[in-house]
């Protein structure tokens, strides 16, 4: 396992920078991120790591190696592609031994030495029951399977995936992401992923890159970038969340004071840069926002308390999405998991809101 660092990277294309210095430090054994919308840079930066593309300035080092202009076939990395690109002429097992005839491998293992080094590739993405079957053969899900196979069976210092589920059916991609995440764990290599999924993302990582034109937003573990997001873009990026205008009134036993719409608002989330006072923009994801169905609360005056108007509902079995109307200035949107006292009549709910869960931004 090696640790990957990429050091003020950039790719201009023109007058275009598509990458826009970058650094980050990947950890050896670590299935990295790479996440954002089309355009941000993302498959730029991959296609750097691979080799196929060249930098226009920095440094990328595989450990203490050296490989920002190093051809793609030294770099011992291996690629999952988006679109599989199995040979269709081939067989499951002639496409995975494919990579250990070519190249600076060519020559290096015998015919006996190959079929081994393959059947534990099929078999560590348990697909080796399909080894004599073309690609047309398979379903979208045994295809990647094959092409993670492919990319294993050399042994590479580095995996490099560039959306390998984006063409998987909605139930696949939830089976496929444990499989895949499980596939490199065993194998311990250092992963690159690039994806635009969320979900994908947060379920599957060990760190994130949120990019945005070129440039890294921020970076963390997922729970860290979920729950701590430093800006606007990466809070509405990483799922949904209310985001709510206010002013710094000052501190108290620790937590920001936030005068909005709302009513006063206390955070025990917030940078520790953060000014004593001035305007702000606070995240509240819909998740955090616990509803009082039954009235129990008697009003909206405690800490982080407020009264709404319910405006619409939406049922989804194993929870509830609120709209509601706040102050009558602010919509906001509530999920509330095993949604039973649910009332689609209710013209008033009292909200409230944990400090921890008022996200001040710095932004």
């Amino acid at each position: 396992m090696i640790p990957i660092s990429i050091q003020g990277l950039r790719k201009h294309f023109g007058t275009t920078r598509a990458v826009d210095g970058i650094d980050l430090e990947i950890g050896a054994g670590d299935l990295f991120f790479l996440l954002g919308p089309s355009g941000c840079g993302k498959t730029t930066l991959l296609r750097m790591l691979a080799g196929f593309t060249d930098p226009t300035d920095g440094r990328i080092l595989f450990g203490e190696r050296n490989v920002t202009h190093e051809a793609a076939n030294k770099r011992d990395t291996g690629m999952v592609f988006q679109g599989y690109a199995l040979w269709p002429h081939m067989t499951v097992k002639q496409n995975v031994e494919f990579g250990l005839t070519v190249g600076k491998r060519k020559g290096k293992y015998s015919a006996a030495d190959r079929k081994v080094k393959v059947d534990d590739a099929l078999g560590m993405v348990q697909i080796d029951q399909y080894a004599d079957r073309k690609p047309n053969q398979l379903s979208g899900g045994q295809q990647q399977r094959v092409a993670l196979a492919r990319a294993l069976v050399i042994e590479p210092d580095v995996i490099l995936l560039d959306e390998p589920l984006s063409n998987l059916d909605a139930k696949l991609r939830l089976d496929m992401r444990s499989q895949i995440r499980e596939i490199c764990k065993r194998a311990g290599i250092t992963g690159v992923y690039v994806t635009h999924d969320q979900k994908e993302a947060l379920s599957m990582a060990d760190g994130i890159a949120v990019l945005r034109d070129g440039k890294v937003m921020q970076t963390g573990s997922p729970r860290a970038l979920y729950e701590q997001p430093r800006t606007r873009f990466v809070a509405d990026f990483l799922g949904e969340t209310n985001f709510v205008q206010g002013e710094v009134l000052g501190s108290e036993n620790g937590r920001m004071v936030i005068d909005t719409a709302l009513g006063r608002l206390h955070s025990s989330s917030y940078p520790t840069d953060m000014p004593t006072k001035g305007n702000v923009t606070c995240s509240i994801r819909p998740e955090a926002m616990m509803l009082d169905h039954r009235g129990e609360w008697g009003g909206s005056t405690g800490e982080n308390m407020f009264g709404t108007a319910q405006k619409h509902v939406v049922y989804l079995g194993e929870m509830a999405q609120y709209r509601l109307l706040a102050s009558e200035q602010v919509e906001m949107k509530a999920f509330e998991l095993n949604p039973r006292l649910m009332d689609e009549r209710a013209e008033k709910l009292n909200a409230r809101v944990d400090p921890a869960d008022v996200v001040v931004l710095a932004d």
